[in-house]
Formats: structure tokens, C-alpha cells, sequence
């Protein structure tokens, strides 16, 4: 499985989402996980990440290559809404 957190470039709100992150381990087990290009900014971001043991990679959406349709992208405070991928 494949996660894309799109929406999230700053370094509190994307750890306001790891605990969602977890929970999909939990019930899944490993996955790849591509995150903004933004957090690269923050030195030790992706190796940190790669330390968790919860992911099978870590990458930025500027250094891979992805197709197919984000499922469950957030438009708004309130809904989701499937999104073809911008890439």
C-alpha cells in the first residue's frame, strides 16, 4: 500500500497526522509513504521518518513516480472527495 499525505507541509501539522499513520500500520502492517517536497526544509525529516518502523519507505512526491487516483483527498473541513493524481 501506497499513502500520499498531500495536504500537509509544515512540520506540526503533518505529526498532528502520525497517529493516523500508526493506526494504518496497525491494521495493515507496512507501507510506503510519499510525503510534500515542502518537508524536505526540515533537516533529518525522511531519515527520521525511515527509523519508524512503520514504513516500508519514505519519499518525497518529487523524487517517485505514482499513477492512479488519490482516493481520499481532503477538499474542505468537512468532506473528501476522490482526486486524480497532479503528477
Amino acid at each position: 500500500m501506497i499513502v500520499y499525505v498531500d495536504r500537509e507541509y509544515s512540520l506540526g501539522d503533518f505529526l498532528d497526522c502520525y497517529p493516523v499513520l500508526k493506526g494504518l500500520y496497525n491494521s495493515y502492517g507496512k507501507f510506503k509513504l510519499i510525503v510534500r517536497q515542502e518537508l524536505s526544509k526540515f533537516k533529518g525529516f525522511k531519515e527520521f521518518l525511515e527509523y519508524q518502523d512503520i514504513f516500508e519507505s519514505v519519499q518525497y512526491d518529487r523524487e517517485t513516480f505514482f499513477t492512479g487516483h488519490i482516493i481520499l483527498h481532503k477538499d474542505d473541513d468537512t468532506s473528501f472527495k476522490e482526486k486524480v493524481n497532479p503528477y
